[in-house]
């Protein structure tokens, strides 16, 4: 794949209590590319430049074309508070961001962190706790089959 025309972003905050203030829409699960549906004004993701319709081609390390949406909540919150972006700038239509545009009724988009008390660069209780929630969803689904 053709990364050429894509752009690093690498978002950093205080604490893990803080937003990020974007908000993420689409994933392999629900047929679409990950993308920016929204920017919060004065957030962090406005401060580092994120757009909406920017296309999500990596979260992390982690390629994100065929991720779906929990799993890339998932990257997001093992990121802690240093998260690093690929994005191609206006791969969404910028009709799909408007605020007037309905996304499909099962679309995930909220991003919840639990507050700790670090208040560090980088935050030693997020891969715990991001192991945790997985497995908790994993146990959930086994249950349920």
């Amino acid at each position: 794949m053709d990364y050429s025309d894509c752009v690093y972003v690498c978002l950093r905050r205080d604490n893990s209590s803080q937003p990020w203030g974007f908000r993420l829409m689409g994933g392999y699960d629900q047929g679409q590319y990950l993308y920016v549906a929204k920017v919060n004004p004065r957030s962090l993701a406005e401060k580092f430049h994120l757009r909406p319709g920017d296309g999500v081609m990596r979260i992390g390390q982690v390629p994100a074309l065929y991720l779906n949406h929990d799993q890339a909540k998932a990257e997001i919150l093992r990121a802690g508070n240093e998260l690093e972006l690929m994005l191609r700038r206006g791969a969404v239509p910028e009709a799909m961001t408007s605020p007037g545009f309905e996304p499909k009724a099962n679309t995930r988009a909220v991003v919840e962190e639990e507050p700790t008390q670090y208040r560090g660069r980088r935050n030693p209780t997020t891969q715990s706790r991001c192991f945790r929630i997985l497995t908790d969803a994993l146990v959930e689904d086994i249950n349920e089959n």
